[in-house]
């Protein structure tokens, strides 16, 4: 949790190599070499520990396109009741332009730009800053 990065090894490295420093919602993606959640954890057991930490970007930019009858591929909800400024990825589709933008970024071995359930949309094309007009954006648009 967030506390292991106020205290502990994480705390005293951080202290040590602050242009290094490991933050919230930094990635484990290797302890000692063993990459499996399982291996990981009996790793951590080990008298040394080295640890590779994945930043994955806070936003980023996709660029699909609807024309020729492709769909997005993707299904969204906008926040019920409140006022939002985001839309909420939902399911990725097995076909459309967001899988065919998806398995680019995948051949191209950037993995952090894969989009997945649970993603927000915060602006498509130059809409932004309210998600009933995001969706709408969403529907209408061709690009």
């Amino acid at each position: 949790g967030e506390a292991g990065l106020k205290t502990g090894l994480l705390a005293k490295w951080n202290e040590r190599v602050p242009q290094l420093e490991v933050k919230t919602g930094d990635r484990i993606v290797a302890v000692n070499d063993q990459t499996t959640a399982e291996d990981m954890a009996k790793e951590i057991h080990a008298p040394r520990i080295f640890l590779q930490v994945m930043r994955f970007p806070e936003r980023f930019i996709v660029a699909l396109s609807k024309e020729n009858g492709v769909k997005l591929g993707f299904r969204f909800e906008r926040p019920q009741g409140n006022y939002a400024e985001e839309v909420r990825i939902t399911e990725v589709m097995d076909s459309g332009a967001m899988m065919t933008y998806n398995m680019t970024q995948v051949n191209l071995n950037r993995y952090a730009f894969v989009v997945l359930p649970d993603m927000r949309i915060d602006r498509v094309n130059a809409v932004w800053g309210d998600a009933e007009l995001i969706a709408s954006e969403l529907k209408s648009a061709t690009t």
